[in-house]
């Protein structure tokens, strides 16, 4: 990918027939790396989904998905490889969880869980992401505010989409659990 990103912004700049330091064709490298990424990944859910007939349980997920993920961080893949094929995997698994039925007390339980774990360990940091307090406190606030109103919709929706948001708060929230496990237990371990 890191190469292909290359091509096409070398052909970019050879079109625009502008001459840019070296550190921002690496930012454009990288920023191109990155979208080719991300639309080959929800290319290739998108057309899982319209094969399993869960196209709108799919289109739901990657959305709120990814709007709850942006402020909530979670763990991520050391690699682009391993980020593409865990992100294929949990948008696959959309088009079976929304097919299953979980009683209400059952899935109040996962909403409680996810509010806890939002509470407690949101917003996550990366090396790229540093947050001062306040947003810190504005993502945890938000991300708190995402679990409830997804709660409130899932009430009224019909099952699978009712399964849907389900899977796309817990799934985050089981990635925000194992990131604090995997950097911030870990470490206590060597």
């Amino acid at each position: 990918m890191h190469i292909l990103s290359k091509l096409i912004v070398k052909w970019l700049i050879t079109f625009s027939e502008t001459d840019y330091p070296y550190e921002d064709i690496e930012i454009f490298i990288y920023g191109v790396e990155c979208t080719l990424n991300e639309v080959i990944t929800d290319s290739i859910i998108i057309l899982w989904s319209i094969y399993a007939h869960t196209f709108l349980e799919t289109i739901i997920w990657l959305i709120l998905f990814s709007v709850f993920r942006h402020q909530t961080g979670g763990l991520h893949s050391k690699s682009n490889l391993r980020c593409f094929l865990y992100t294929i995997s949990l948008g696959i698994i959309v088009s079976y969880y929304c097919q299953l039925h979980i009683p209400f007390p059952e899935e109040l339980l996962i909403y409680i869980f996810s509010i806890t774990i939002v509470l407690l360990l949101a917003p996550r940091e990366t090396s790229k992401i540093v947050l001062s307090n306040i947003e810190t406190k504005r993502k945890k606030i938000f991300s708190a505010l995402i679990v409830i109103i997804t709660f409130l919709i899932s009430i009224f929706c019909p099952q699978n989409l009712k399964m849907t948001l389900n899977y796309s708060i817990f799934a985050n929230c089981i990635l925000l659990l194992v990131d604090f496990l995997v950097k911030d237990k870990m470490h206590l371990l060597n």
